[in-house]
């Protein structure tokens, strides 16, 4: 396992990309079912890096709480290896 490298505009960006996607599912009414996958990506503009490319996992985890993880998106693929909780 490899934590990602994430810059705070990454980390940030991203905790604010899954409370929206949460909210999504609020406003669908039931969609969520314990576990969704949606790709992300991040253009940094501020420190001029390239686009990056994420996977968030969003889940329940064996108490029933909802928890957040980012994956690293390599050649297109999900890297199940390197990945960060966010909540």
């Amino acid at each position: 396992m490899t934590e990602l490298n994430l810059t705070d505009y990454e980390f940030g960006f991203l905790v604010a990309k899954s409370q929206e996607i949460v909210k999504s599912f609020e406003q669908r009414g039931g969609c969520y079912e314990g576990d969704d996958w949606q790709d992300v990506t991040v253009v940094d503009v501020v420190h001029g890096r390239k686009d990056a490319h994420y996977d968030l996992n969003i889940w329940d985890d064996d108490e029933g709480k909802m928890c957040c993880t980012a994956y690293a998106v390599n050649n297109s693929q999900t890297d199940g290896n390197t990945f960060t909780r966010l909540w």
